[in-house]
């Protein structure tokens, strides 16, 4: 089984218009609930979706959208452990490497994100674009 790390910065390009690799991004998502594949993301991704949402298109589009990501994905949780993974991370962005921390505890097989420059070097599995996870 393929189990995949979705960075935030897909899931926004899934529900924000004329983002560059939304096609690549949905067909990504598109693989939750197909067999061999178990798609996760992180409780802090949620989150930040749903503020940019919200302030974007509205609370009902926000809630509406982290709730069918609640029960299409994995969602994993954050803990002081995370915090301290990136505490002691060399990433040079906080975020990135709690979201690489909540992968690699979450047993994830490899993230994809769009924003490799501060995931490969750091994260102890593949990274991919969402384009390059599809083979494109």
């Amino acid at each position: 089984m393929n189990k995949l790390f979705l960075d935030t910065n897909v899931l926004l390009d899934t529900v924000l218009p004329d983002r560059p690799s939304q096609d690549a991004s949905r067909r990504v998502l598109a693989l939750c609930g197909r067999e061999g594949y178990r798609v996760m993301v992180s409780s802090l991704s949620l989150v930040n979706l749903a503020y940019v949402l919200r302030k974007n298109q509205g609370q009902e589009r926000a809630a509406a959208v982290v709730a069918r990501l609640f029960r299409e994905c994995g969602v994993l949780s954050l803990s002081d452990m995370n915090v301290y993974n990136a505490l002691r991370s060399a990433c040079p962005d906080f975020e990135d490497a709690m979201q690489i921390s909540c992968a690699d505890l979450g047993d994830c097989d490899c993230i994809i994100t769009n924003n490799t420059r501060h995931f490969r070097g750091f994260a102890p599995m593949p990274v991919f674009t969402p384009e390059e996870f599809l083979g494109e």
